[in-house]
């Protein structure tokens, strides 16, 4: 064997340091194992955590503005939210476990804000009550800031930056390691792990356009599926409704739009005619984000849509608008938009709703290996609703950080075989020397064009089979594409490794959302247009190594019979 530059031991090995991944890591290193966190660029500076601007759910009771509020209205809301596929085991552990989550952080130095010592909450489209619990308009980087400095005061906790996993080792069908490449040597580590956890955030950056950072593009998907994972419900990718498309130097960024309609704010065509009283005639601009990402697609579909793709969100008679959402408005005038009264907005890809099958304790099918997050799947159902992102990261992080550290202490590690080790460097390392003339960042441009226009809001059996066609071309010329230049720190390197990946999971969405003979939630088909219940169910993937993949369906887990709303 042609030894890595180190090999690294741990009871648990965390990869991904957002939200999920720093709590996950705290509560295994509270069991008293020993957790190396590590993290593809900097912890705190990176991933998608940060970008969350406002809400994080949570029913305070008698704590909070809304005392009527608890878990069991909130479980109705995801049951329904979710279009009747959330999986009610896990959304049970969530509405039961997200105040506690709120208070945790709270005594970690997390500053909520407060209404005569209350704590405060907006209410968002899909909830019954306000529990929307916020910090300012910056949530999500309080959060993880307050995460990180928890994270620093465990001395059985090792963070490494800059590392990217690239594949899972195995014995025997159980999770026994990672193999990383050091960004900024260019080195390869080995870890020997009791087991590991996956919290790595979504794939937001398959799409042209979305609300997600530069790295949100989807490893953990890829890995876990190679590592045997079972994939599910891939074809959910949920849309965030304003995202702006134009000026082009802020396209991606949100315009609050759930927060301002209230206050005056209005979505409009080219034609200047409010529309969304079509799509959802009761909720209109307060329909939950898959039904007013539906209808500005088919808006815009139409031609009703501004040169730039997009439709408009008029926030003129919105008073205070820099003040009150500096990290959009007051982005926007900083670049000189002088009138915020037709931004040219349409729907990013903001949340991978589908991932790993997780059950309740956080453990994927594959023994060793759990995921928490975005990563992970089942809670959602065909859509999140607003507020529970946040919150899941620490609902689930903790237990995945608990049960990974109970797995790694009752089962003895495993040795995983040298043998892979070597093939996994080589395949990395053949992107240094292959022979395209195509850089890897061309292809993945391509890639998103592609999934945007073809496997995104607007979907048919005909522009998923076209978009699967394309894929193979795309993946033969990715297979010989030349990064160039160095190992140390080079990022064409990273996106040459990263477009595999990504190529792998837009397959899984396409495969997945052509089983889906049906429009629920945030997969709309063309063809199948309307709802149907003989589709209530998941589908699931899963790689046969000797055969493919396999692709099965499994029922909804539900807890509690169904009401009326």
């Amino acid at each position: 064997m042609k030894a890595p530059t180190e090999i690294l031991s741990c009871d648990v090995l965390v990869i991904g340091g957002g939200g999920a991944g720093c709590r996950a890591a705290i509560e295994a290193a509270r069991c008293g194992n020993s957790v190396i966190l590590v993290n593809k660029f900097p912890i705190g500076r990176s991933g998608t955590t940060i970008t969350a601007m406002i809400t994080y759910t949570g029913t305070m009771g008698q704590l909070g503005i809304c005392p009527d509020d608890g878990p069991d209205v909130l479980f109705w809301d995801v049951v329904r939210g979710g279009h009747r596929l959330g999986n009610q085991d896990l959304i049970e552990v969530f509405c039961r476990g997200a105040r506690d989550t709120v208070l945790e952080l709270d005594s970690w130095g997390m500053k909520w804000d407060r209404v005569d010592g209350k704590f405060t909450a907006t209410r968002l489209p899909g909830q019954t009550y306000p529990r929307g619990n916020h910090r300012d308009a910056i949530t999500g980087m309080m959060m993880q800031r307050v995460l990180c400095e928890q994270v620093r005061k465990h001395e059985n906790i090792r963070v490494i930056d800059n590392l990217m996993v690239t594949k899972i080792l195995e014995d025997a069908g159980r999770a026994a390691g990672a193999v990383a490449l050091d960004i900024a040597s260019g080195q390869f580590l080995t870890f020997h792990a009791g087991s590991v956890v996956l919290a790595t955030g979504g794939a937001g950056r398959l799409y042209k356009v979305t609300s997600m950072p530069e790295d949100a593009r989807g490893d953990g998907f890829a890995l876990a599926y190679r590592a045997g994972a079972t994939m599910m419900d891939m074809e959910f990718q949920q849309f965030y409704p304003t995202c702006v498309v134009f000026p082009t130097s802020v396209r991606g960024v949100m315009v609050p739009g759930a927060i301002v309609y209230p206050q005056g704010a209005r979505l409009i065509n080219s034609l200047g005619e409010p529309f969304m009283h079509k799509y959802d005639p009761i909720r209109k601009e307060m329909a939950t984000r898959d039904m007013m990402s539906r209808g500005m697609a088919l808006e815009i579909a139409a031609g009703r849509g501004g040169t730039h793709g997009g439709v408009f969100i008029d926030c003129s008679k919105v008073p205070d608008l820099v003040a009150k959402h500096p990290k959009s408005f007051g982005l926007f005038k900083s670049i000189g938009m002088e009138s915020f009264d037709r931004i040219e907005v349409a729907p990013g890809a903001h949340f991978s709703i589908g991932g790993i099958q997780i059950n309740p304790f956080c453990e994927s099918n594959v023994p060793g290996l759990y995921a928490c997050g975005e990563v992970a799947t089942g809670m959602h159902g065909a859509n999140r609703c607003g507020g529970n992102a946040l919150a899941e990261t620490q609902v689930f992080g903790r237990i995945a950080g608990e049960q990974a550290a109970a797995f790694a202490r009752y089962n003895a590690k495993t040795d995983f075989c040298e043998e892979d080790v070597d093939k996994e460097i080589a395949r990395v390392r053949s992107f240094l020397t292959g022979e395209s003339k195509e850089t890897p960042k061309e292809l993945i441009c391509e890639l998103q064009e592609l999934m945007y226009k073809n496997a995104g809001l607007i979907r048919s059996e005909e522009s998923l089979l076209n978009t699967l066609n394309q894929l193979v071309d795309l993946k033969a010329r990715a297979s010989d594409v030349k990064a160039g230049g160095g190992e140390k720190y080079n990022l064409a390197w990273i996106d040459a490794i990263d477009l595999q990946n990504m190529i792998q999971i837009a397959e899984l969405i396409c495969v997945s959302a052509l089983q889906r003979k049906e429009s629920r939630g945030a997969h709309f088909r063309l063809d199948y247009s309307e709802p149907d219940d003989t589709f209530l169910k998941h589908f699931c993937i899963t790689l046969d190594k000797q055969d493919g993949r396999t692709i099965t369906s499994t029922p909804v887990i539900r807890t509690r019979e169904e009401v009326e709303s």
